[in-house]
This record gives C-alpha cells, structure tokens and sequence, in this order.
C-alpha cells in the first residue's frame, strides 16, 4: 500500500477516535447515571489513546497531522444532541457512534497495510468492539430499543 494511502488512513481514523472521544466526554457530562458517566469517559479515554497512537503511526510515516473536525459523525450528530435529554437516548446516541466506528475499522482492516500497523487496528478494532457490546448491554438492560 502506498505510504499517502496509509497516512490518510491513519488520519481518518485518528479523526474518528478524536471526534468519538470528545462526544462521548460531552454525553458524560450530561447523563444522570454515575455507572452511564464511567462508562462514557472510559471509552473516551480509549479513543484518545487510539488517536495518540495513529498520531504516532501518522508522524512515522512521514505524515503531517490534519484536524479536519467531525470525520464520521457530521451535523446528523448534533441533531440527534438536541434530543438526547435522557440517559436512554444518550445510550442510543452512543451505540450509533460506536458501531460507525467499528465500521470504520473493520474497513481499514480489510487494507493492505504493514503488519504492524495491522496489529494496533485489530488492538483498537477490538477496543472499540468490545466498547460496543458494553453499551449494547448496558442499553439491552435499560430495555432501549435499537435504532
């Protein structure tokens, strides 16, 4: 794979986890379960760590670091915001979150990468699967319907 390609993979990415991060903090701040709030800022602390190090990957590579805001979630986000007043709709906002990225990940994973850049996805692919089925569970027990 062309080294351009990977640097703009790893941004796109980087932009992912930065923008999920940042969300997440802000539904944390705004949820009124003390479990719900743990849970929120300790996947944003994840995504910020999974952007540090595409960071890392970006810079190695030769890239020069980018911040084009929102990569994933654009203005449909900020909608679903203003209607997300309760801890269930935060848990709907945020599952809807995590499975684009998710998606996203399973896409950079099906690329012809270095094998060392293959294994921090599959590390943080499996992060943010895992992020995935807490909030699903955590919905599923709070009997929120899915999207």
């Amino acid at each position: 794979m062309d080294n351009n390609r990977v640097i703009d993979l790893m941004d796109g990415l980087r932009e992912t986890c930065i923008d999920g991060a940042r969300r997440l903090r802000t539904r944390a701040m705004q949820c009124e379960s003390v479990e719900l709030k743990s849970l929120f800022l300790a996947t944003a602390i994840d995504g910020e760590q999974a952007g540090e190090e595409l960071r890392e990957v970006i810079l190695d590579c030769g890239g020069a670091l980018e911040n084009k805001g929102a990569a994933m979630h654009g203005g449909w986000a900020s909608g679903i915001a203003t209607i997300a007043d309760d801890d269930e709709r935060l848990l709907e906002e945020c599952e809807l979150w995590q499975d684009a990225a998710l998606t996203r990940y399973r896409e950079a994973l099906e690329e012809p990468v270095p094998e060392n850049i293959a294994t921090l996805l599959r590390r943080h692919y499996d992060g943010v699967k895992r992020s995935c089925d807490q909030i699903s569970e955590r919905r599923e027990r709070a009997g929120v319907r899915a999207s």
